[in-house]
């Protein structure tokens, strides 16, 4: 009997359990611990998933993935900092540890984490983009609107953590982490790019060096005074203007391996050939005025371009290879982009440099080169692509030994647009 009056029955001690975990269940729901947790699924599918979307759109998709690790970064912060808090609300029921400065502790092991979240914030979204960066914090029940992240000064950013730490501001609901969106996007549009700016110039400016005195002369006069170099792009930057979508799929063209143009499937929407096709015959047309024969002129100059970047005759699935994931210098992008842009950018001349030193032909080369037709060289250059595709595998990381074994061939193609489009504007306006 005496020991019974010291011990609880077995009945009671089940009473005080089931009180006990209802009890640590309160402090898992009050420090939204659950909450914070289940977020982690959604957030996975999120980064998986949406960058794909916009694959076609790197500018767009590189922003977006960036925003989506920057959040799992401030989701994990949230989570262990509901951890903390419960550990700490759950000891405080616990006699020995109700006079420890268990909150302190705490305090100092957060202000630790978040400056290694800043520092893995900074290097994900400002060393790379310099993109201004709005968090929307809303703190108990105040909302306060922080422009958080901007780091600018990454010092003063630290001092504004401790300090908040210090006053017991605890971060409540979601962190929102705003771009503006609708700014990007056009930016984004704007800045696709099919051989970049640098190399439609390129192709313009070679183009321009060997055009006949009379074609010279009709097409500086139709233009009123500007150059192929600076026209080359014209069909990129009218993207953002969702009336010329029809002439999206004018900038590539696919078909199944193993075929060649003549006998592939036509996309309906038009193609790469089409629209070559389509801007020859309104330059040609008595009947067309002037303001369509120089719109279908800065499109027929790109295109020619856009021809001789072999991923733009490449695979339907894979989009040219946009959704082949690369790494350049170990930076995430796509095997696109590696022939659009990348080698071009790392070889570190201007348009008027590059042209320059590629344009140097012997006659018979240049005659060699301009022979065939517009079908031909989509042909070729969709043989080109095949090796294009062999040439790397998925999540490797290319750097000097691919631009060594491969920048060789984006000149050869530079050179090709440059002497293939001056024969096609000699016959036009020669």
């Amino acid at each position: 009997m005496r020991i019974a009056g010291k011990f609880l029955t077995q009945g009671q001690w089940g009473g005080v359990l089931r009180m006990g975990a209802a009890n640590f269940d309160d402090i898992l729901v009050t420090n939204k611990l659950p909450r914070n947790v289940a977020h982690i699924i959604p957030l996975l599918l999120l980064i998986e998933f949406v960058p794909q979307v916009f694959s076609d759109f790197p500018v767009v998709e590189d922003i977006i993935e960036k925003t989506l690790k920057i959040l799992a970064i401030l989701l994990m912060l949230r989570i262990l900092e509901s951890i903390l808090h419960t550990t700490r609300d759950y000891l405080k029921t616990l006699t020995r540890y109700k006079d420890k400065p268990i909150h302190s502790y705490i305090q100092v092991f957060m202000i630790f984490m978040w400056l290694l979240a800043i520092f893995s914030i900074f290097a994900i979204a400002i060393l790379w983009e310099l993109l201004l960066i709005f968090v929307l914090l809303a703190f108990n029940k105040i909302a306060i609107m922080l422009l958080y992240l901007f780091f600018l000064n990454l010092a003063s950013t630290i001092f504004y953590l401790s300090y908040m730490i210090k006053q017991n501001i605890m971060l409540r609901d979601k962190i929102l982490i705003f771009f503006l969106f609708l700014g990007v996007a056009s930016l984004a549009t704007n800045n696709r790019p099919f051989w970049g700016q640098t190399g439609h110039r390129v192709v313009g400016e070679i183009a321009n060096n060997h055009l006949t005195k009379k074609a010279k002369r009709n097409i500086e006069k139709l233009l009123k005074g500007e150059g192929l170099a600076t026209i080359s792009t014209f069909a990129d930057e009218i993207k953002s203007d969702n009336s010329f979508r029809k002439y999206s799929s004018w900038h590539y063209v696919n078909f199944k391996v193993g075929e060649t143009y003549e006998i592939s499937e036509k996309n309906p929407k038009g193609d790469l050939v089409q629209g070559i096709k389509i801007c020859q015959q309104i330059i040609l047309d008595p009947k067309s005025n002037n303001e369509d024969k120089i719109f279908h002129l800065k499109l027929l100059v790109h295109l020619i371009g856009d021809l001789h970047q072999p991923l733009h005759t490449g695979r339907a699935e894979d989009r040219g290879g946009n959704m082949i994931k690369v790494k350049w210098f170990r930076g995430k992008t796509n095997l696109h982009s590696v022939w659009d842009t990348k080698m071009i950018e790392s070889y570190n001349m201007t348009y008027t440099e590059l042209s320059t030193n590629l344009d140097y032909f012997s006659k018979n080369q240049k005659e060699a080169i301009q022979k065939g037709t517009v079908i031909d060289w989509v042909n070729e250059s969709r043989e080109l692509s095949m090796n294009v595709y062999d040439s790397a595998k998925i999540d490797q990381n290319l750097s000097y030994r691919y631009m060594y074994d491969h920048f060789s061939t984006v000149k050869i193609q530079l050179r090709k647009g440059g002497l293939r489009l001056a024969k096609v504007l000699n016959e036009l306006f020669g």
